[in-house]
């Protein structure tokens, strides 16, 4: 073997190990035109959502992994529901491509002169995606007429998104007293009658410790089963305060928890029992 030849040899397996040293960082291009995303974006990028819902506007915004809905009404998201939505419109691809170019005849055809849903994206840094409108569902069930933006194509988007796009605007609203995430809670407390019992660890991994009132290690089986209470126990109604007397919502026992990250705490606050349940008042964030 002469060396031109070694050299030539060489240079190709140095370009081979960096294919291969690589292969997982590079994004592959887009080789499905007929099955495309509705839009290129990460879901994490995503910080507010604004929906309009059979003609009802719904707006809301994403802080340190929670949602807070400002119209139509002011209170807590759906955090989880809200996030798993974003990140099935970035992660779906459409079954089909159902019409290259589009009409103004075709829009009542397919549903898309009076969208049933039209969701518009908000990115960190003040980007906005262009808006995704969904019309009808096609006759045999299998999925959404949807356009985006002023794009001419119309697609068919998948029934996966079907569960979401039949949410009314209060289907949005966080339906737990509070927004629990087993993930993220690291300090939770829990007061009555001038007495306090609060619980830390110092990440989501560690051990659970009782802080008060005394230091000790804490049973962590029974500190996860009681968050977990806590979270899958529902909202019977909602009041927002207009029906509300004070002796009603007279705190009784207060339960605060702490996210990582978070400097202010989510508060609970229970007040009097009545037919079905107990009145209560919740802030998370600024938002009660």
């Amino acid at each position: 073997m002469n060396i031109r030849s070694t050299v030539i040899m060489l240079v190709v397996g140095l370009a081979l190990f960096a294919l291969y040293w690589n292969a997982d960082r590079v994004q592959a291009p887009d080789l499905d035109p007929n099955h495309p995303h509705l839009a290129t974006f990460k879901a994490g990028d995503v910080v507010s959502m604004d929906m309009t819902i059979h003609g009802q506007n719904l707006v809301a915004q994403e802080k340190d992994h929670l949602w807070f809905v400002s119209q139509p009404y002011r209170g807590v998201g759906a955090s989880r529901t809200m996030q798993n939505f974003v990140k099935t419109l970035s992660d779906t691809r459409a079954d089909t491509i159902v019409k290259d170019r589009l009409t103004s005849a075709d829009l009542k055809q397919y549903g898309l002169d009076k969208p049933a849903v039209t969701v518009t994206l908000s990115l960190k840094g003040g980007q906005k995606l262009s808006t995704f409108a969904f019309g009808n569902e096609s006759p045999d069930n299998a999925g959404w007429y949807t356009r985006v933006g002023n794009d001419t194509r119309v697609l068919l988007m998948p029934t996966v998104l079907s569960p979401d796009l039949a949410r009314d605007p209060a289907d949005w609203r966080e339906q737990s007293p509070l927004p629990v995430d087993m993930s993220r809670v690291i300090r939770a407390s829990v007061s009555s009658g001038g007495s306090t019992v609060e619980v830390s660890r110092a990440n989501a991994k560690a051990d659970w410790a009782i802080d008060r009132p005394s230091s000790c290690k804490a049973d962590a089986s029974s500190v996860t089963n009681w968050l977990m209470k806590l979270q899958n126990a529902r909202v019977v109604r909602f009041l927002d305060g207009s029906s509300v007397k004070a002796p009603e919502i007279r705190a009784r026992y207060t339960v605060q928890l702490w996210n990582q990250g978070a400097r202010e705490p989510m508060t609970l606050t229970f007040g009097a029992p009545t037919v079905g349940g107990i009145f209560a008042t919740r802030t998370v964030g600024s938002v009660a």
